[in-house]
Parts: C-alpha cells; structure tokens; sequence
C-alpha cells in the first residue's frame, strides 16, 4: 500500500515551529480542499486495499483540521493519521490553518463540504465556533468528529480526547509543588483563551490549587499567545520584567513551553523560576536536560489523531466504538476508554531526563 502527501505551502513561523509535515513514501497529487495562503495540507492514502471504499468502489476519503500548520505537535498527529490511511485502507487529508483561529478552520471546512468527504474531524480553536458548519455537515450525510480539543457535542460523533483531563490538571498542580513548593507565585501562558483543551486543564489545576493549596497565589490572568512561539518567547521576558515576586511559570500550548525555557536560558534566568508545560519531547530535550524545563508533560499527539480516522469510518460503516477496544496506534496496540461521546485515547507521560531520549518526536 502506498500513501499520498502533498506539502502545499512553505510556512514561516518562528522559533520551534517546523515548516513541514512529515513525509510519505510516494508524494502524489490528490483532490484536497481548496486552498490559500491561509492553510497548509498533505494527503495520505492507501493505494490498493478496498476495506474503505464507498459504494461506488472509490476509497472514503477524510479531512482532519489542526489547530494550526507547521508546528511538531501537528507534524506528530497527522503520523497517526498516516499509519490510520494505511491500515484503514482510506484517504486522509490534514490541514491546518496558518493562524489559529477558528475563522479560519470554518474555511476551511466550509471548503471541504462538497468535496466527497465522508467524515470531517477537527481539534478546535474555540468550542462553540463549529456548531452552524458541522450541523450543515451532519445534515449532508457527512460522519463528523472532534480531536485534540472539542466542541459542541450535540453536532459530532465522537470527541477523541487525548488524556483524560482530571489527571492531567492534577499532574501539573504536582509538579509546581514538587519544583516550588507550597507556598508561591506563579502565572500561565497558554496558546489561546478560547481553547477548551487548555482551558479546562487550566481551571482543573486551578480548582486543585484552591482547594489545597492556599499558599499558591496566581498573579495575573491566563496571558495568550496565539499559539506562536515569538509571542510566548516575548510574554514570557515580559510577565518576568514586570513580577519581581515570581517563583514558577505553568504553560499550556506546545509552542509555549520551549519558548518560554529558551526566553529564560537568553536571559540569565534558567535557574531561578519553576518552568512546567506541555510540548513535543524533542522540542524541550535540551532544556529538560538542563533542568530549565523542570516538566514536561504531554501523550502521543498521534493517536488521537489516528482514533479521530478510525471512529469515522466506524461510525460511516454503521458501527460503534465500545469501551476498552484496543486500537492499533503509532507506538502499538492501546485499549481506549469510552463514556458516551468522550474517547479517551492514552495516558500522560513526564518527559523526565532519564526517559526523554527515549521519545522520538
């Protein structure tokens, strides 16, 4: 079996953000939405299997949306939407937007409605700006799915969660204690304030810190970033300027965290203040390494992005996902945890030192 990918445009971002999605074995071209200089995407597919062909004996094809192009956490996931094309025998295009913006998204997907998708999945800039074009979707025979981040759940499928949030936001509330202590100062710099992911962690660790610890003082409200790296390099040296009394700095958002822990090593700063987000290993090896980055702590991106191919074509061929189904992801065969909706794909992981080398990506 072969996949097709289709780089069509070279992006610059700044500082850790990549300019192009892995590579497959035979680039072709392929039918994709159509496109602008505000999207970049790539198509993958199997060339030979008919386990996903529709009637009329062509493969299903499916659309994945990123939050945005180009960064290592999308150039991870849409990995697993690869290996999901070959094994599901299907056609899956991944695009993302240049800014992170749901506009944007709309766009694209709005582009993508009469283009013989059967299922459409995207990891939302903001929850409630998909309900109009997924409802659309939905009422075309379109199969349609959240990944990544989710929105509302009345117009999609499945909603194919990374982790499962509560221990994500208690595992964040432990590692500033263990580096900081329980008394402190500290602040958040997130990719975006209209992110359901990354707020709800947010408001998770908030509600644990509150609870338990009343020495913990956040400073200032969440500070955005837009998900670019320069943004969150700058905020960083700006919340440090102007917060004398800082001790730990929480970061939401992969571009963040390195950026943030590169801000720090620029200035002199790398061992003075507690630095835990979330980002790909390979972006922060160095700095974990030297201790900048005291955690970081994140999953496979690719197997949501896998599951999200794996439930729409399920749900397109009349099935259903049940709870514990071991589904074969990127790094191996993993059961999946079900509630209604809500699929829980894996487990958070701290990229610690001794193991960080042993996460390629």
């Amino acid at each position: 079996m072969k996949t097709k990918r289709n780089i069509v445009i070279t992006i610059l971002l700044a500082v850790f953000l990549c300019i192009a999605l892995a590579g497959c074995n035979t680039p072709a071209q392929t039918e994709a939405p159509a496109q602008n200089d505000t999207a970049a995407s790539s198509d993958s597919g199997s060339a030979s299997s008919d386990t996903g062909s529709s009637a009329s004996g062509e493969k299903l094809k499916f659309l994945l949306v990123s939050k945005i192009a180009g960064i290592p956490y999308y150039d991870r996931a849409f990995m697993g939407a690869d290996k999901a094309a070959k094994d599901l025998g299907v056609e899956v295009t991944c695009i993302g937007p240049v800014d992170a913006t749901a506009s944007a998204q709309v766009k694209i997907i709005e582009d993508a409605l009469a283009q013989g998708y059967a299922g459409i999945g995207v990891a939302a800039n903001d929850e409630q700006a998909f309900t109009p074009i997924f409802t659309k979707a939905k009422e075309m025979g379109i199969v349609t799915c959240d990944w990544d981040s989710p929105v509302d759940q009345s117009v999609v499928d499945y909603s194919l969660l990374n982790i499962d949030d509560q221990i994500y936001g208690e595992m964040y509330v432990e590692q500033l204690v263990k580096f900081m202590g329980e008394e402190g100062n500290f602040v958040w710099i997130t990719g975006g304030l209209n992110a359901t992911n990354l707020n709800t962690w947010i408001d998770i660790s908030m509600k644990v810190i509150e609870e338990k610890y009343p020495g913990i003082n956040l400073l200032t409200d969440k500070i955005p970033t837009d998900e670019r790296a320069d943004v969150a390099y700058q905020k960083t040296v700006e919340v440090v300027t102007a917060y004398p009394e800082l001790d730990a700095i929480l970061t939401q958002g992969s571009p963040v965290l390195p950026a943030a822990g590169q801000a720090l090593v620029d200035n002199g700063w790398g061992d003075k203040y507690v630095l835990v987000g979330n980002t790909t290993p390979n972006a922060v090896n160095d700095l974990v390494k030297s201790g900048v980055v005291n955690a970081c702590l994140l999953w496979d991106p690719a197997d949501a992005a896998y599951a999200a191919v794996y439930a729409m074509k399920t749900v397109y061929e009349g099935g259903t996902l049940s709870d514990g189904q071991k589904i074969d992801f990127l790094m191996g065969a993993s059961p999946i945890a079900l509630d209604g909706k809500a699929v829980v794909c894996n487990k958070p992981v701290n990229f610690t030192a001794d193991i960080i080398d042993n996460f390629d990506f």
